[in-house]
Parts: structure tokens; sequence; C-alpha cells
């Protein structure tokens, strides 16, 4: 018979010592590799990884475990013991155990998506809420809960490359996974440290990279075809839909698609209403969603669960002091002479056009744009131009060109005159919020996006959001900016009541949305007929999405009756209490000496003490960032204590928080639970008694005072 594979916290002998097994995993070469923590004593404290094509493994049978009386007070040692192999135990259900006792404002629509996935025999899974519900929350919340389940060791999450950081350190500070942030130069730095014939993807267990960095380097493709993770996390998914143009952002999340058992992707924006860039999101997640990415119904896919798609109205119910009422306002403010100058002179311009063209050059309102973002912004613009066509005429003389330069230089001319004192926007800016420059976007996409930013779950405070319009006294620059008007009262319109901004244009997608109101300025058209046209209406992606969901047409959240998930069962009142005592007992197993120091405050509910040597090591392999100063750890279980710390991290990217979370999860409390589970000799398990007589299982537990069933 095939000898039998060690499970995680189970006792295994190898050369003569025991050691409890942290973890197993397939070799490459077949067999298995076991890692073990050292639990006799010539290899206690120590790390180990066994090969079972290497060393002879031998399996302790627990049936033949010597009980052993535990005389400590209090029976610490077996209550220690008993909350270890709790800690240990692996649930395989689909219910919520660990996710939503992270460091966050718990919400229960931030549960369904985790809840959705796990009843699925794979965990694969579009989480496409709107902007601000917190989608990285929810994702973290899964991953926790996969963590749990021993089905989370080796993570991979791809963003942008300006949302490493950001993302990096919500995981941390919310939820203690390290994820280890990788560039195309700490990849190198990697390869350098192991053997050619190695894989760079194996050296640390959770990365985040930048999808941009992978794309890129052909040479990543074959280590990244023979890597495994548990866990693939997609951000910012809508980047990597398949829309025909063979991008390689599509090509390498096929790939990563195929590389792990539990894909996540995450996207406010899924779909740009084509049907075929929409299936292909759908069959990375599964590949057998849509048969003909060209040709689908909702009996093609419904009851799959790949999707979840909410927005503000429909969890409003249950957020109502998580979300707060936005105020809008416009600021209007004359334009200053110096302005209607530059507004003049580019109304002047003459661009080199191909003939039979009407309306106003789109080159002209590109200039109109950037103008109405800042004269300098238009200044960069009009240099860039200049420089062009300039070059042009080096080659060939031209007249309408040479007619073309000369109005850009005398619209710069004008731009150079706009000072602080002549810029009206920027004069009213200071008055409004002394700081930080908002301008009008031209996208209702990039309203949703950036009023997300402050308009979103968690907030505090009032969001308070001002438009500032310039008012000209030039006819065609105030129709023009009536156009950009339209635009905010749109945003409004969505918020309030559709929910999705992208339906009232229909592309789905900030480029071509810009263009539409491009071309609705070059063209002249009316206010009023540009209104009009932006009406909330069906479109084909948003009617796939919904066939997706399974809601008929209608996405709004059914009020919830679900309760918050109870906390794991334990020996002990909290995390803190049992990291205390396990502190205790490796102090007391050292022989009462000095060297594992530590102080808890029980009223602050905070834990400080000083990394040991096996400690430090582990930590070796997890990212920089989390390691403290002089190894000397902080952990917090006070949520709100945590979240003061988050937020004040926020103000600065690169200054990451002084305290860790104390909770199961965090890599400081598997390592004293690994110590916990090496308390007792080899093949040993306590017994607690009673006088001269054992007691009973009820007894005990009322004894040790066992809580949560």
């Amino acid at each position: 018979m095939t000898a039998p594979v060690p499970a995680p916290g189970s006792r295994v002998l190898v050369r003569d010592a025991e050691w409890v097994v942290r973890r197993v995993d397939k070799a490459s070469h077949g067999g298995y590799q076991v890692v073990c923590d050292g639990v006799s004593e010539l290899v206690r404290e120590q790390e180990a990884v066994f090969l079972s094509s290497l060393e002879e493994i031998e399996f302790l049978d627990p049936a033949e475990t010597r009980l052993t009386p535990d005389l400590s007070p209090s029976f610490m040692d077996s209550r220690l013991y008993m909350e270890s192999q709790l800690r240990a135990t692996v649930p395989n259900d689909d219910r919520i155990h660990v996710g939503h006792q992270a460091a966050m404002d718990l919400v229960q629509y931030q549960l369904d998506p985790a809840r959705q996935a796990l009843a699925r025999p794979r965990q694969r899974i579009l989480i496409a809420d709107a902007v601000g519900l917190g989608k990285t929350l929810e994702a973290g919340i899964l991953v926790s809960e996969l963590i749990a389940r021993g089905r989370g060791r080796r993570i991979l999450v791809l963003v942008l490359k300006s949302m490493l950081t950001q993302f990096q350190k919500e995981f941390w500070n919310r939820f203690t996974i390290p994820l280890t942030r990788l560039d195309s130069i700490g990849i190198q730095r990697v390869r350098r440290r192991i053997p050619t014939n190695h894989n760079p993807f194996y050296y640390y267990d959770k990365t985040i990279i930048s999808i941009d960095t992978l794309k890129q380097a052909s040479e990543y493709r074959t280590y990244l075809e023979q890597a495994w993770w548990d866990v693939v996390v997609i951000d910012e998914a809508h980047n990597v839909a398949d829309r025909g143009t063979a991008s390689l952002r599509s090509h390498l999340a096929r790939l990563l698609a195929r590389r792990s058992d539990t894909l996540i992707m995450l996207s406010a924006t899924p779909h740009d209403g084509k049907a075929r860039s929409f299936a292909s999101l759908m069959n990375m997640l599964d590949p057998t969603a849509i048969a003909d990415p060209d040709d689908y119904a909702a009996e093609d896919f419904l009851g799959k669960g790949l999707v979840v798609r909410r927005f503000k109205k429909d969890i409003q119910h249950e957020v109502r002091e998580a979300f707060r009422d936005r105020a809008t306002s416009r600021r209007a403010f004359d334009a200053s002479a110096a302005e209607e100058a530059a507004y003049d002179a580019l109304l002047a311009v003459r661009v080199a056009s191909r003939a039979g063209s009407t309306g106003r050059d789109l080159f002209v309102v590109t200039l109109e744009k950037a103008l109405f973002s800042s004269p300098a912004a238009c200044i960069r613009t009009v240099d860039k131009r200049i420089a062009r066509r300039r070059r042009e005429l080096e080659r060939e003389p031209d007249e309408g060109i040479a007619a073309e330069v000369a109005s850009l230089q005398a619209l710069r001319s004008a731009l150079t005159r706009i000072g602080p004192d002549d810029y009206a926007k920027y004069r009213a800016l200071l008055a409004a919020i002394q700081g930080g420059a908002p301008f009008m976007p031209w996208s209702l996409m990039v309203f949703q996006q950036r009023n997300g930013r402050i308009d979103r779950y968690g907030q505090e405070r009032e969001p308070r959001i001002v438009y500032l319009v310039t008012r000209s006294a030039n006819e065609t620059i105030r129709g023009d900016m009536r156009i950009l008007e339209v635009l905010q009262q749109k945003d409004e319109q969505a918020y309030k009541n559709v929910g999705d901004p992208s339906a009232l244009m229909k592309v789905h997608d900030i480029e071509e949305e810009e263009k539409i109101t491009t071309k609705a300025i070059a063209s002249g058209e009316e206010a009023t007929r540009f209104d009009e046209r932006l009406q909330p209406g069906s479109n084909e992606g948003d009617d796939l999405l919904k066939l997706f969901l399974g809601t008929g047409g209608d996405s709004a959240a059914a009020p919830r009756t679900a309760e918050t998930p109870p906390p794991p069962r334990s020996v002990f009142d909290s995390d803190l209490a049992y990291c205390e005592a396990a502190l205790h007992r490796l102090r007391r197993q050292a022989g009462g000496g000095n060297d594992l120091r530590f102080e808890v405050n029980r009223d602050s509910m905070t834990m400080t003490f000083d990394a040991p040597d096996d400690l430090r090591h582990r930590f070796g392999y997890l990212s920089r960032e989390i390691v403290p100063e002089s190894w000397r750890f902080e952990l917090t279980a006070d949520g709100e204590r945590m979240n003061e710390a988050i937020a004040e991290s926020r103000r600065n990217e690169e200054a990451w928080p002084r305290q860790h979370y104390l909770w199961r999860l965090n890599p400081v409390v598997g390592w004293l639970n690994d110590r916990m589970l090496a308390l007792f000799g080899r093949h040993e398990a306590p017994v607690v008694a009673s006088g001269s007589r054992t007691t009973s299982t009820s007894s005990w537990r009322r004894s040790i005072g066992i809580s949560n069933g």
C-alpha cells in the first residue's frame, strides 16, 4: 500500500527526530515535500524541508498516541495544545470562518463574493462592484478564507503599476497577507540568488507584480508556464479582456488563468459593451462558460456563479452610516482678461487640415481641453505640435503648415501671459480647498473614478465635490463649457438613479467617452441636444452581464437576512489571550530567562516582543516592508486602533503602520501556533486528571473554560 501523506499538524519521524508538519506540497520530480518544525530536543525551534523521494518519512499514527498527564498550572499546557490543534484544523464547508474578523468595519454585502465563490467547487469569480464599494476588501475576505482552508499558500496578484503599493498595504494591514512587491529588477535579483535551472516565481510564495512588468518580458513566459499558484488575483480586470487586438495583457491573463485553481478578477467596469470581450473574461474564469463568444444567451451560463455586481443604490439599505450623502456644488467665476485673450487666440488657430473638413478641427478641441485643465498643460501640447510641424517644414515647405505654426506661436504667447494672478480657476481653487486640483473630466467613467476616491465605503465625513466653472465672454467657449456641465449633471443622475454612469454613453471605455465629448464640442452641438443623447438605456454589455447575474434585468440586491458569522471555536477568550499564554509558555520552556522579551497590555489590546531567531528566519522570506525596525513586533487586536494606524499610513505612500493586526492569520500567530503544536514529546498528547481519576470530556471542557462550542 502507498504510504499515507501526512497532513498539516500531524507528527512525523525523520532521521530519528520528531517533527510537526506545517505544510505538504507535491514535488516537481514526484512524491511530495514536507515543511516541518522540530519537536524533539535536538531539532527544537528548527525548520526543515524533507522530500519523500529522498527521505524515509515515518507517519506517526494518532491511534498509537501515548497520553501524558498534564501537570501544568491550570492545565495550561493542555489548553495551549488543544488550541493549536483547533487552529490547525482546516474547514471544508462553504461558510465564512475568519474573513469577517479582519481589520475592517464589516458590512454583510462584502461577504457575498466569498460566500458565492466558496459554494462552487473552484473559487473563480469576477467581483464587479461599483467604485467605492470595497472590491479589494471583498477579495481579501475570500483569500483569507482560502488561506484558512490551506488553499492559499501561493498567491500571485497582478495590478497596474500605480496600484502596487496601495494594494500591497491593504492586504497586509487588514488581512496580514504579506505580498512581496516585485518588478523586473526584483525578478532579476531573485534569479541571481537561485540556480539557473530554478524558477524565480517559486522563490516567494506570495507576490504582487505589475501587469506590464510580466507582459513585456518574453523570457518570463517559460517560467510562468511551469509555475503554479493556489490563488491568482487580477485587479482592473477589464484591461485584460480580449478586444480582438491580440494584446499582451490578454495573453498573460489567459496563461495565468490556467495556472491556478482560484482566479479572482476585480473591475468596476467589467465590459465595454461588446459580447466578445466580456466572453473572454468569463472563459478565463470557466472555459466552458461560453462556447461561441459572438453568440450566446442566458441559458449558456445561468447558475455558474461567476459574477458579483452591485451599485451603491443596491446596498444603500445596509450602509446608511458607511456612505455619506455627497454634497455637490458649482463655483463659477469670470475669466480674466489674459484668459479671454488666450481663448481668442485658441479659436484663431488655423490647422492645416484635409479638404472637405467641417466644424472645428479636433486638434483645436484638444488644445481647448488642455487649456481647460491649465495654461501649462496647453503650452506643453502647443510645444509638441510646433516641434512636429517644424520638422515637416524642414523636409518640405508648406504654406498651410507655416500658417498653423504662426497661429500656434501666437497662442503660446497669449498663454505665457496668464500668471497666477490672472488664472481665475487657480484663485478659485485656493479659496475652495487650499490644495490639490480637480478639473472637470470629459468622461463619465472618469467622473465615477475621481469622485469614488472620496465618495466611498467608510468615509467618515460628508464628501464635498466642487466643480470650478469658468465664465467666459466668448460665446463659443461658453457653449463648450455647457457641454461639460451636462456631463456633471449626468454624473449626478447616475449616482442617484442609474448606478452605472457608463450606461449613459454606452461605450464603456474612457477614451471612447472622451471622443464623444470632443466630437460634440468640435461640431458645435447644442448642450440641450447633447443632454438628450445621453439617456440611460439597454445595451449589449449590460444585458449580457445581467444574464450572468441571473437577475432577469434587475441587479438590485434584495434586503439581507444573513447574520454575521460566529467567531472561530477557541479555548481562549481572544487571540491576544492565546498569544500571551503561548509566549509565557515559551519563556518557561527556555528556563525562565529573559531571552524572550515581551509585554502585553490587555487594556489597549496590544502586545510587543522581540523576535527570536526562528521567527526572524520565517520573515526572511516575506515582504521586507512588514519587518519591524530592530525586529521588535508591535501587534494590536483592537480593530479601531488598527484602522487609525491604516489611516495614518495612507497619508504617505511609503509609510507602513508600526503596528500589525493581531488575528489568526498573522504570521506571528502562525509561528506561535506551530511552537504550541510541539509542546509534548514524541507521539504524546496530554490528559487532564482530577485527583486520582481522569476527568470526563465535559468536565474537562468546563475546567479549562473552552468557549464557542
